[in-house]
């Protein structure tokens, strides 16, 4: 197989983003002769990259997000392997390792070079201006924006795979201008003059497309690829980085005054990567990507109403639009959108620690302290130390007599310096403490009266209530299906049983004593009254429909 054979079977696996496929074709080529020894290696350290996150995303070691992230970056290697083998570069690439061994040998002439310099040489040593040359002539290559304060967009042809002639850029261009013309966003949008017959001249990777970027002046550079899908159509890959000093999108912490009364914000890096790889359709990513340079622009209202519109078909952009939209709703005071896009977010992200964050500061505001202790637990697995999520879970615990939690709780805060303390915690520990005495005494006092009687409702009652609080919860759900034996329709031993499973941790435990209540007839309306959380929300109701009965003729 020719070079140009192979050239153009690579590129249309690419184009149907069946990267796995394109390395193997390529690697296979590459073996078949010594002077491909270079691209070899590397085709080769791409392929190990590749299937690493291949399997770091099948064991869900990594986020959705940064395991799109890993396969970009891998078609993009992908892509500049190519483009060197099209222009016959063989040799090794300025990052690989063949060409770090070739800079030592450069380095250690280089230090000669100093030594004969010192010594009267010193003609001999050139200064090497091409990366000044290099920079200036990308700047040349740069649009001419007519503002330096507007949020300037730079938007690079998309590079054919295909020879198809098709030109995705031009259709994002215009969209790009219609949503700025129809919003009044204060955005420039111009093209890079790339030259397509340099493959160097359009981004090689992430890094690459941020540095020509800088040199323009943009906070948005837009690159892509398009070839031919399985199906005949077009298929593009849109590639999008965010210039900004730390690569994350800022995004807002929800916390609690002192007095806990009110929500304030307070600024924050989020985890979440503003640079990746768009998938779906030109429509949906550039509303994607409107939505993002809204937010980052400042017009919260826009924001919201592209990122409504837009339709996310993976975790990845479920991740970033459901954040982005709760931290506009938060800022045009819309609460319980903000809340719903926490629960979108923690439906496919269920240990993201801003979302937890955020939607337990939420609930706890709103008196659900069951629920958010549930949330800043979360979220208190990433700063186990954080003073003011371990204040709040501690009074939440506090609030739905979880006594042996709360007292944790306040311990780990009482070795905390006291400056960084925003309550009494020696206080608070005491009267905790007081209530755990209590609760032991009544445990021991129904203990007493169940040797007499293991039948006593009431003791068993009382048993099961402050197991609980003490943290027993195999003695509390013990003692409440007891009651359930001798009295299958009991409401409050339900009750116990539903709130100690809640309490353990096994919501499937929780959901299917709610279903043996439904069944034994427990009014699921008084059941309610006795536990402290939505029981529809643990198991929902279900609707029974009756079916004909087929009698035999």
């Amino acid at each position: 197989m020719d070079n140009t054979q192979l050239l153009t079977e690579v590129k249309q696996l690419i184009g149907k983003a069946e990267t796995g496929k394109a390395l193997e074709k390529l690697i296979a080529f590459l073996e078949s002769a010594p002077r491909f020894q270079y691209l070899y290696q590397e085709a080769l350290q791409a392929q190990a990259l590749f299937k690493k996150a291949e399997r770091d995303e099948s064991f869900g070691l990594v986020s959705a997000e940064q395991s799109k992230l890993s396969y970009s970056r891998t078609t993009q290697q992908l892509l500049q392997l190519v483009g060197r083998l099209e222009r016959n570069e063989l040799g090794p690439f300025e990052s690989s390792p063949a060409a770090k061994k070739r800079r030592y040998a450069y380095w250690a002439i280089g230090a000669l070079l100093l030594a004969l310099a010192a010594f009267g040489g010193w003609w001999l040593l050139k200064p090497d201006s091409s990366q000044g040359e290099n920079l200036l002539a990308e700047a040349e290559n740069c649009p001419a924006y007519p503002a330096d304060d507007a949020f300037n967009i730079l938007l690079f042809p998309f590079q054919d795979l295909e020879g198809q002639a098709t030109k995705p850029h031009i259709a994002i261009n215009s969209s790009l201008s219609q949503f700025k013309e129809q919003f009044d966003i204060n955005c420039e949008i111009g093209f890079y003059k790339a030259d397509e017959n340099d493959p160097n001249s359009f981004p090689t990777s992430y890094d690459d497309a941020g540095r020509k970027a800088s040199s323009c002046h943009a906070k948005l550079v837009i690159w892509g690829t398009s070839g031919k899908s399985g199906t005949g159509g077009t298929t593009i890959q849109m590639f999008y980085k965010f210039l900004d000093e730390n690569g994350k999108l800022p995004l807002s912490k929800l916390g609690l005054t002192e007095e806990a009364t009110q929500v304030v914000t307070v600024p924050t890096i989020s985890s979440i990567v503003t640079e990746g790889n768009l998938t779906q359709s030109l429509e949906e990513n550039i509303k994607l990507l409107f939505g993002l340079i809204a937010h980052e622009s400042g017009d919260k209202n826009t924001a919201i109403e592209m990122l409504e519109s837009f339709e996310a078909n993976d975790s990845s952009t479920t991740l970033v639009k459901g954040m982005v939209l709760a931290d506009n709703y938060w800022a045009t005071n819309q609460e319980d959108k903000a809340l719903a896009s926490y629960d979108t977010v923690l439906a496919t992200h269920p240990n993201y620690f801003l979302a937890r964050n955020n939607r337990g500061i939420l609930l706890y505001k709103n008196e659900k302290y069951v629920e958010a202790a549930e949330d800043l637990s979360v979220a208190l697995e990433k700063d186990t130390t954080d003073p003011q999520l371990l204040e709040l879970r501690s009074d939440a615990y506090i609030k739905t007599e979880q006594l042996d939690k709360a007292k944790a709780d306040l311990s780990r805060l009482q070795r905390l310096p006291p400056e960084e303390r925003h309550i009494d915690v020696d206080k608070k520990l005491n009267e905790v403490n007081k209530k755990i005495e209590e609760q032991r005494q009544i445990k021991a006092e129904a203990e007493s009266s169940l040797r007499h009687n293991p039948a006593n409702t009431s003791a068993l009652l009382l048993k099961a209530e402050s197991s609980h609080k003490l943290g027993e919860y195999a003695q509390a759900i013990q003692a409440a299906e007891t009651m359930l034996r001798n009295d299958p329709r009991n409401l409050r031993a339900f009750a116990q049983l539903i709130i100690a499973y809640r309490s353990q941790g096994d919501r499937e435990k929780t959901a299917e004593a709610i279903r043996r209540a439904d069944a034994a007839g427990v009014s699921r309306a008084e059941l309610s009254r006795l536990v402290p959380f939505d029981l529809n929300e643990i198991a929902p109701i279900r609707t029974i429909i009756d079916r004909p009965v087929l009698r035999r003729q």
